[in-house]
């Protein structure tokens, strides 16, 4: 490599490559809230609408085990994985048995999100189908774990941004 190029980049640039990573956290950060966004304008109009089957859709147990077996079975696991994912994380981070601590706290951060998201989404669906009178939950769920997502994700944003400031200054 040209020492030299290097040196004039390092001058140009006194931050260099270690601001990539806290850039891209606030960019899936930004990207993460504005799908939250687009998943509460929907829930908005669906509990807007009113109970889409006006009560005359089958419900109840069996009704979920026949029609929703995939998806129970994919949250499910879905959910237990991600779980096992965190106290994986936790473990190093708590053991701090690797020098890259601050990513696993970013892969558990992730992995606690998606867990979160999995089993609200487990919940919603089987409240949904036990009950006609419950056809609002999956919307409200869906606004619930939406606002988590969204306010988690513009937590991690915020803080790369005050971590990158920090940095920066002389």
């Amino acid at each position: 490599p040209d020492t030299h190029a290097m040196e004039d980049l390092a001058s140009l640039y006194p931050a260099g490559l270690g601001q990539l990573e806290p850039v891209s956290v606030v960019v899936c950060a930004a990207l993460k809230c504005a799908g939250m966004l687009a998943v509460a304008i929907e829930a908005i109009g669906d509990l807007w609408a009113g109970d889409p089957h006006r009560g005359q859709d089958t419900h109840g147990l069996e009704h979920i085990w026949l029609r929703h077996f995939e998806a129970v079975c994919a949250l499910a696991v879905l959910s237990s994985v991600k779980f096992g994912f965190c106290l994986w994380c936790e473990l190093v981070v708590r053991g701090r048995r690797s020098s890259t601590t601050e990513t696993v706290r970013a892969v558990l951060a992730d992995n606690r999100n998606d867990a979160v998201l999995s089993a609200g989404a487990l919940f919603a669906l089987i409240l949904t189908q036990l009950s006609s009178q419950l056809w609002w939950m999956d919307a409200a769920a869906a606004l619930l774990l939406g606002a988590y997502i969204a306010a988690r994700w513009a937590s991690q944003g915020r803080q790369q941004v005050e971590m990158s400031a920090r940095h920066s200054r002389p």
